[in-house]
């Protein structure tokens, strides 16, 4: 009798015990923030689910994000305060950013490009190396070619935001060639 029960309850344990393995498991949808979505990487390209829209000029506004970091494509403004929004498709963890340009002002007295982040929801918020930014870079260098800021922690992002804030008569003369978002 004993050996009845036992062959008529494994399939029912079976069929409940299957659902629950699988949701401890995840058995996500490969779109969550789960252990192997926290390597750090590039989640600003374009093949990461990365996307841009533009206030001028939309459709240079890609090669921002196409990982190439030379200036034989790049993005300009037209006028003062045009911009370029990359959207990461959902809110990441950014550690840093690299902004491949022509022009390495970037600071609350003398800026050229204010760079700019926004999570799922909220107000923008800039960054920089100055302090008069709402989250400053921890360490910020600025080359021949490019500006680079650390974070003093992960920030959350779904959006960057860099707009040309140069004199309109300086505008068309930065060249923005790549945004690189290092982060989960």
């Amino acid at each position: 009798m004993n050996n009845n029960i036992s062959r008529t309850c494994r399939p029912l344990i079976a069929a409940v015990m299957a659902p629950l393995f699988l949701m401890a498991c995840g058995g996500g949808d490969g779109n969550s923030s789960g252990v192997f979505d926290a390597v750090d990487s590039n989640i600003a390209l374009a093949s990461k689910g990365s996307s841009t829209t533009a206030s001028y000029d939309a459709g240079a506004a890609p090669s921002l994000i196409d990982g190439d970091r030379t200036a034989a494509a790049s993005w300009s403004g037209n006028v003062s305060n045009d911009s370029v929004t990359i959207d990461f498709g959902r809110e990441r963890f950014v550690r840093n950013l690299r902004l491949y340009t022509n022009s390495v002002a970037s600071s609350a007295a003398n800026a050229d490009i204010e760079i700019e982040f926004q999570p799922n929801s909220g107000a923008w918020q800039t960054t920089g190396y100055d302090s008069a930014v709402d989250v400053p870079c921890n360490t910020y260098t600025a080359g021949a070619d490019d500006q680079y800021c650390t974070f003093s922690s992960r920030i959350r992002a779904r959006r960057i935001r860099l707009t040309i804030t140069a004199p309109s008569i300086e505008v068309a003369a930065i060249a923005l060639y790549e945004l690189e978002a290092t982060g989960y």
